[in-house]
């Protein structure tokens, strides 16, 4: 693949995640005022990058679907801003709790049942 189909592709997944990102947060209706769209967002994206550790073998497609369209689909910063919006340190220590080890759960998950 060429410097410029890289670069084309890279950034066309990474859109594409960004978008859904979007979406998954905008229309998810909140089920609790814990739980939002960027929770939601994290966790799959962990499951994602475990299947995709597994399952590709192209380096150049690892860093466009891993790096471009999973990076675009999850968002650390935002993480962040919502889990200080809490008001409470224990509730926001929870929720990062949470996210991290419920990520870390389903990457571990993803590689072991070879989705």
């Amino acid at each position: 693949m060429n410097f410029f189909n890289f670069y084309l592709y890279f950034c066309l997944a990474a859109g594409l995640g960004a978008v859904i990102r979007y979406l998954v947060i905008s229309f998810m209706p909140r089920i609790t005022n814990f739980f939002t769209g960027v929770f939601y967002v994290n966790i799959i994206g962990a499951f994602l990058m475990g299947v995709l550790s597994v399952n590709m073998n192209s380096n150049v497609w690892h860093i466009i679907i891993g790096t471009g369209f999973i990076g675009g689909l999850t968002t650390f910063s935002t993480m962040m801003t919502q889990g200080e919006q809490f008001n409470s340190f224990k509730r926001s220590m929870v929720y990062f709790a949470l996210t991290l080890v419920l990520g870390i759960f389903l990457f571990i998950v993803a590689i072991h049942i070879h989705v």
